[in-house]
């Protein structure tokens, strides 16, 4: 098992595969030399120095925390660099690892799965994070009718003889096959006597081979409204077989899980749960730390029995999730990477939980019917259980057919206040017709859309419930039976069902009210992790023949449907026993609305002003114009027109609709919503003259969303004028001499724009207490960035220049001319003066991406300028690298197969010196060998390739004269045979290349 975690291996440090501390070396601890083949500033060097501190007992100083929050940094940022420069995805990486894992199949192929496939991560190239994902996943699982899982269902199909030409449905259950024919039989009656057959190919998935096509374009959006698709994880798994557990002597999980829960006073989910309240990441922060104390707590409550202690699957999961634990708490601070943190940290929990399988169907009602409030229904109350349906829309077709069979009065009313307002709807439930005259209600108990212009009310929620069914209950057309509310409670604030339950708790008693709650787990339930496709469905009711009866149809539903066999099941019971992380994420994720909506989309100064908002939810609804915004954009950085398609324009002129400001690169267009991130979607206006965006806010710093929205909201307001690089220079120093006023500038020689972004970053930081400073450690003191208010200026010029990037990099491409036009000047001051601030305070997407855009022009200047300007863009562009060292071996490696191979040798062996020990800082040699592929793969850097793998060769050859040091021999020898070809590409290239000068010679 141990070989198999090399991808851990580079995340967690040389202790991942014995679980052994680094502590017992015998170093000496003062005066130490380094060891032989361990070269300085690499993280070996690094870890070998926090292991002679840890030997002479200086542990709990200052300088070690340094040390060891550098320690857990730099494994993670060898471990993205590691996943981009192969081009292996962490997911592959872990996926194999678990193939190759005595028993581990089945989870392999489901992991990296998710219900909302997120595009994000696979088109940032800017904040590097572990790239996850799956082929058998799709844009929404619910509505997949020809995406990856649909695919994988169809192969497993054929796997078991059936032709690749049959039209077939795939539903998730025998019972359901039979009620989906009995669907399309209705609609196609004339060929009820040609029969439509179902074949179980595996638990939780069911072929349906239909007679043609049409059956198919009937079926297929049954299916997606009534819940009934196949797990994607039991498709993924169907083809795997069976898990049969597999003891190693070798494997000692109870050991490994103390380790991972570390000792009192330094584990990691301390670290995690020490984050101030008002932090942006708290709310995350404290989720991950209580999915990963839960887990303890449950495997420590089986008692390791001997096939569970030597387990190798969950040995490998807890030494995965060991390895992504220590490294989160570095990450407080970036959104993007600490989100994906805790995404990596749910796909290990899936695979030690599928491992081990500590959870039944009772542990799931037991952890889910706590949303039905028991403890505070009446003593004469059924009692309630929450049964596992697929989806939310699956609960809540159950809750409909059920609310049927109570009632003599048929139809269903749709909720309406004592004023007359009618409840919100899920779209997919808007058909449904609104019969006044009904005992049955349907209800929801938040939005998901806010209220406003030709909408449902502004501001729904739980009092607008209670007031509806007050009304329900006294205009009920038959008194003598109770009143059934038919309850959509997906978006669930932390007091809503308690508040509910204790007003109609008399009324429950006499039963004259029973309600059917349903919700969806896809939504905030999933904790953000968008891993799990669930809903539930449950009875509050008066314990009578009728509240009997209705329970026994939903358990029988349940007991055909048989999902808890499904192998996400085992996560969602997890999650749904953390119920208050629910609460906590969707806490901040609605502060964060009212941030935005306060600061951003607040219809003051330029802005445009939110359409939708409601105070108790986490989204804000924006109207724009639909085919495009008055805002006009004009970019010239070249006053030669271009001589050929690519290159950039002399001119670039846009009409944006609204969407297109939002940065992709920090705002997903995503249809769902209770992510980490935060999302936009298009929703329908009121007339053709408009659309609505709605945003939904996720787990933010509040200086990130500053990024995020500041110059957008300006940018949507209809009443704009014309923008470009002129005026967001203007805007820039309105900015800082806004700043300045109230934090001047000690008196001095006039300063530049870094000099004034460092000055007003400093006067606007959070300032630690005396004793802070004093006595707080490298976490404490890091947590002041990420804190609530203070001044946000240069955030707000970061949203500028965000802006100008995504939109000049999305709009052009190199330079083919050095004759710059008007805006180019204005453009390199204003980069000039962000990149040399440092850019204090403002995310890594941001930093990131403003250095690829100078990258960009300086790539342009080297490419196309003459000799003496070429070698100068080339020395500035490295100046301004080393000025903000955040660009990853991979973004950088790929910038710098990008340099023309004449304005490198131009450089000269010191400036070329710097660039290699740049590509070469803190990479495993395996890594180094990966960026030379890079270099190869562009066919421009011969030259650095083979300065870079010349240097590797000597430290091959070193190992191989010192074995055992500094690496083990299998993968000295991989490495080995890795140069090797490398140099064989190498020579190919400069044998082309002579070649090629040979003939221009001749021509």
């Amino acid at each position: 098992m141990i070989s198999n975690l090399s991808s851990l291996a580079r995340l967690q440090g040389s202790s991942i595969a014995t679980g052994a501390a680094t502590a017992g070396a015998t170093q000496e601890p003062q005066g130490a030399k380094q060891k032989p083949g361990i070269p300085a500033g690499t993280l070996e060097a690094l870890e070998q120095r926090l292991d002679q501190l840890r030997q002479a007992g200086t542990t709990g100083n200052l300088h070690f925390g340094l040390l060891q929050h550098f320690d857990s940094q730099m494994r993670h940022d060898r471990m993205t660099s590691a996943d981009w420069l192969k081009n292996s995805p962490y997911a592959e990486q872990r996926r194999q690892e678990l193939k190759e894992t005595p028993g581990g199949g089945h989870l392999s192929k489901q992991y990296g799965l998710s219900i909302a496939e997120s595009h994000q991560e696979a088109q940032d190239s800017h904040n590097r994070t572990l790239r996850l994902g799956n082929a058998g996943q799709s844009g929404y699982t619910r509505f997949d009718e020809v995406g990856g899982m649909h695919q994988q269902a169809r192969a497993r199909w054929e796997e078991m003889g059936g032709s690749p030409r049959d039209s077939l449905l795939f539903i998730n259950t025998p019972h359901g096959a039979a009620w989906l024919t009995d669907q399309i039989h209705q609609q196609r009656p004339e060929l009820r006597d040609k029969p439509i057959t179902a074949h179980q190919l595996f638990p939780g998935l069911v072929a349906m081979r239909c007679r043609d096509i049409k059956d198919v374009i009937i079926g297929e959006p049954i299916l997606g409204k009534s819940g009934t698709r196949p797990s994607p994880y039991a498709v993924m798994a169907a083809g795997a077989g069976p898990y049969k557990p597999r003891g190693m002597a070798d494997v000692d999980t109870q050991h490994q899980l103390s380790q991972l829960m570390g000792m009192r006073g330094s584990s990691c989910v301390e670290k995690l749960r020490s984050l101030p309240p008002d932090h942006g990441h708290a709310a995350l922060s404290n989720t991950a730390a209580s999915l990963l104390e839960d887990l303890a707590h449950v495997l420590n409550a089986t008692g390791f029995p001997e096939p569970m202690r030597r387990d190798p699957i969950l040995a490998n999961g807890l030494a995965a999730m060991h390895a992504i634990a220590d490294t989160l708490p570095t990450l407080h601070g970036d959104s993007q990477k600490f989100a994906n943190g805790v995404q990596v940290l749910a796909e290990e929990l899936h695979v030690c939980l599928g491992a081990c399988r500590p959870y039944s169907l009772q542990h799931l009602h037991q952890a889910a019917s706590a949303i039905l409030c028991p403890e505070r229904l009446p003593v004469n109350a059924l009692p309630p259980t929450m049964r596992l349906a697929s989806s939310g829309m699956g609960a809540i077709s159950q809750a409909l057919d059920v609310a049927r069979t109570m009632t003599s009065v048929p139809g269903i009313s749709h909720a309406r206040n004592a004023e007359g307002d009618a409840t919100p709807v899920y779209f997919e439930m808007s058909h449904i017709p609104d019969n006044p005259k009904t005992n049955t209600l349907l209800a929801t108990l938040n939005q998901s859309l806010p209220g406003g212009e030709g909408r449902h009310k502004a501001g729904w929620g739980v009092q607008d419930v209670i007031s509806a069914a007050e009304r329900g209950l006294k205009e009920r057309p038959n008194a003598q039976e109770p009143l059934v509310m038919v309850l959509d409670a997906t978006m669930e604030t932390r007091h809503d069902m308690a508040t509910l339950v204790d007003h109609f708790k008399d009324r429950i008693a006499s039963g004259e009210l029973k309600m059917l709650v349903c919700k969806s787990y896809q939504k905030f339930s999933n904790l953000g992790t968008a891993k799990v496709m669930a809903g539930g469905v449950g009875l509050i009711g008066r314990d009578d023949d009728l509240s009997r009866e209705a329970d026994h149809k939903l358990g029988l539903n349940e007991h055909m449907q048989g999902l808890m066999n499904n192998p996400e099941s085992q996560l969602l019971t997890h999650m749904l026993r953390n119920r208050h992380s629910e609460f906590d994420l969707l806490d901040r994720a609605t502060a964060n609305a009212s941030f935005v909506k306060e600061h951003c989309f607040n219809g003051q100064n330029g802005h445009q002003a939110a359409h939708g908002h409601d105070a108790h939810l986490p989204f804000i609804i924006v109207k724009s114009e639909k085919f495009g915004a008055k805002q006009q954009m004009d970019v010239q950085l070249n006053s030669t027109p271009p001589e050929t398609y690519w290159s950039l324009p002399d001119k670039i002129t846009e009409k944006f609709p609204a969407m297109q400001h939002l940065a992709s690169k920090m705002v997903e267009s995503r249809s769902s919503f209770g992510f980490h991130g935060t999302t936009f979607s298009g929703v329908d206006g009121v007339n053709d003259e408009h659309m609505h965006l709605r945003i939904s806010l996720g787990q933010h710093t509040q200086q990130e969303l500053m990024e995020m929205f500041y110059l957008p909201s300006k940018l949507m307001n209809p009443e704009g004028s014309q923008w470009g690089v002129q005026q967001a220079g203007q805007h820039v120093n309105e900015l800082v001499n806004d700043a300045l006023r109230e934090h001047p500038m000690p008196p001095g020689p006039p300063a530049n724009l870094a000099q004034r972004l460092i000055h007003i970053a400093r006067a606007e930081q959070h300032r630690p207490s005396d004793s802070e400073r004093l006595h707080a450690g490298v976490d404490q003191l890091k947590h002041q960035r990420g804190r609530d208010g203070g001044g946000m200026t240069l955030n707000k010029i970061a949203s500028v220049a965000l802006h100008l990037s995504e939109f000049i990099s999305n709009n052009s491409f190199p330079l083919t001319e050095q004759n710059f036009g008007p805006d180019r000047a204005a453009l390199d001051s204003l980069l000039h003066g962000l990149i040399h601030s440092g850019m204090p305070g403002v995310s890594e997407p941001v930093r990131q991406s403003v250095l690829n855009l100078q990258s960009m022009l300086r790539l342009s200047d080297m490419k196309h300028g003459d000799p003496m300007d070429s070698d100068a863009a080339f020395t500035t562009w490295l100046n301004e690298m080393d000025r903000l060292p955040t660009t990853k071996v991979g973004e950088l490696s790929n910038i710098a197969s990008h340099i023309p191979e004449q304005v490198y040798e131009m450089a000269g062996p010191a400036m070329q010196e710097r660039l290699l020990n740049r590509l070469t800082l803190n990479q495993p040699l395996h890594d180094q060998l990966d960026a030379i592929q890079t270099l190869l793969n562009h066919h421009d850097q011969p030259l650095m390739a083979e300065q870079l793998l010349s240097r590797i060769e000597q430290k091959l050859d070193q190992a191989s004269r010192q074995p055992g040091i500094g690496s083990d021999p299998r993968q000295l020898q991989n490495n080995r045979q890795y140069a090797d070809l490398l140099r064989q590409q190498i020579l190919m290239a400069q044998y082309q290349a002579a070649h090629r000068d040979e003939r221009i010679i001749i021509e």
